[in-house]
Formats: structure tokens, sequence, C-alpha cells
């Protein structure tokens, strides 16, 4: 096919391609390269900036919502408890609300049956075994009575000291530590045959009689003289300033002599004396049936 001549502008002429035509092509795409790499390294790192910068806030913003989701976990994990402990309670408040049983008290005596052989609980009253409170009292005397298996009827005396004065007063006269006695209490209890005045009963009456007037003196002589009478000392008293004036005793009185801690001289081995102390005297009980209950 035959070439058709191009209509060119005047003052040019047309011409055709040869080698030095492929060679400005070539520099002038090397140099439209090299321009765009240019523009480029001028452009690139603002723009690697903006996708840093981007990337940065996308991580910001997924920890925020990341730590936002933990706390919503952990306060409604705390709910959760706490609704459970309510719930625990108000249950636990309806069973102790079913149960609440209505529980009565009874008060009872217990007394031997001779018929049975065994003891029987009786319902009484809760006023009948309740302590009298009684004022303005300086000591009770008072004597039990107890039954025994056999059916036999015992008794014996027994003290109560109410009047701190008149306790006080024993307590100057009578070692604080004497056994089985506690003059620090608000009632002082003794019972029968009262070893710590019958240890003391000498210095007990001379005390007596250094202020007799007082009511502490007066309320003394009276106990002393109502512990005289009682039954288990009855025979004790009876032969006591006879047996003292001849200084002989019995038996049955031979702890009268012997208070504790008292020293004794003694000759039990070959004759040679020793000294012994007397840790508790041979306190005698009553246990034959009582004449005078």
């Amino acid at each position: 096919m035959p070439w058709k001549p191009l209509l060119m502008p005047s003052g040019l002429t047309p011409r055709g391609l040869d080698d030095n035509d492929d060679l400005d092509l070539d520099i002038r795409a090397s140099k439209q390269r090299e321009h765009a790499s240019h523009v480029f390294k001028y452009l690139h790192p603002s723009l690697v900036h903006a996708k840093v910068q981007s990337v940065d806030d996308d991580t910001k913003t997924i920890a925020e919502s990341a730590l936002q989701q933990k706390y919503i976990d952990l306060l409604e994990k705390r709910i959760s408890q706490l609704e459970l402990a309510v719930n625990e309670t108000a249950s636990k408040t309806t069973e102790d609300s079913k149960d609440d049983t209505k529980w009565t008290y009874v008060v009872a005596l217990r007394e031997w049956d001779n018929s049975t052989a065994s003891y029987k609980d009786k319902n009484v009253a809760e006023s009948l075994l309740k302590k009298e409170q009684l004022k303005d009292v300086a000591y009770v005397y008072r004597r039990v009575v107890y039954g025994t298996y056999s059916g036999e009827k015992r008794a014996y005396s027994e003290i109560e000291l109410e009047d701190p004065k008149l306790v006080q007063l024993l307590k100057s006269e009578i070692d604080n530590k004497y056994p089985g006695v506690n003059f620090d209490g608000n009632t002082v209890y003794m019972q029968a045959p009262f070893p710590a005045i019958i240890h003391n009963w000498d210095k007990l009456r001379k005390r007596t009689e250094r202020e007799p007037d007082s009511q502490a003196c007066k309320d003394l002589t009276h106990l002393l003289d109502r512990i005289e009478t009682a039954d288990e000392l009855e025979d004790y008293f009876k032969a006591r300033e006879a047996n003292m004036s001849s200084k002989v005793t019995t038996f049955e009185t031979l702890w009268t002599l012997f208070p504790p801690k008292a020293l004794v001289v003694v000759k039990p081995f070959n004759g040679v004396a020793q000294l012994l102390q007397v840790s508790s005297p041979p306190i005698p009980f009553p246990k034959a049936p009582i004449k005078n209950i």
C-alpha cells in the first residue's frame, strides 16, 4: 500500500523515523520517568505520614473500645454477684421465718419417788424456785432437808451471810484463804459444821466484846448463838468447856483442834519428833438420820 504524504504545517517538512528518532523517544521517556519520580519523592512522605496516623487512630479507637468493654463486663459480673447475694439472704430469711417456732420453757422440781425407785420431774411455777430477795438481812440460817434412796429424810444446816459489814468483820478475823470459803463474793456461803467459824470461835467471841454496841458485832453475836444451837454441833458444845479444861478430846471432835495450816509435832517413827502441817482437817458430815428437821 503506497504511503500518502501528510499535510504538515508550513515550514515543516515530513521525514521518516530512523534510529536517532528512537533514541530521542527513549530519552524523553526516561526524563518523564525521572520527573514523575521527583514529584513522587516530594509527595511520598506526607502520604506515608497520613497513612500511619490513620492506622494509629484506628488502633487507639480499638484499644479504647476494648477497655470500655472490659469495664462493662466487670460491672455486669459484680451486679450478678450482688443479685445472687441478695437472693440468698432473702431465701435464708424466708426459711428462718418458716421455722419461727414458738418454744416454751419448763421449770421442773425433781424429787425422789419411792414407789418407782427413781427421780421424777414435777412442773412448778418459776416463782417457787426463785430466791426471795430479802432486804436488811444480816444472814440466813437454813435447814436443808433431803431424801435418801431408802426413803429416810435427812437434813443439814447452812448459812448465807448477806450484810457486807458482817462479812468484813468475819474476814478481818478469819484467814481469807480458808479452804471452801470465799469472803470476796456478794454472799458468803458456809455449810455445817461451819469449820471456819469453829476454828476461830474464841477470836470471834472476843471481837464481839470489843464493840458490843456496833450493829456488825450484834449481828455476829446473834450468828454465833445460832450456830451454837445447830444440830450438827449440839454434842460438841455440850462437852466443849469440860474437854478444854481437862485438855482432852474425842475422835468426833478432833477436827476442831486442827485448823488448816496448823503446825503439829508428832513422833510417828522410833520416837523421833517431826513437824507436820495440817492441809485439811477431818471435818465430819452428818450421815445418821436427823431427829430434828
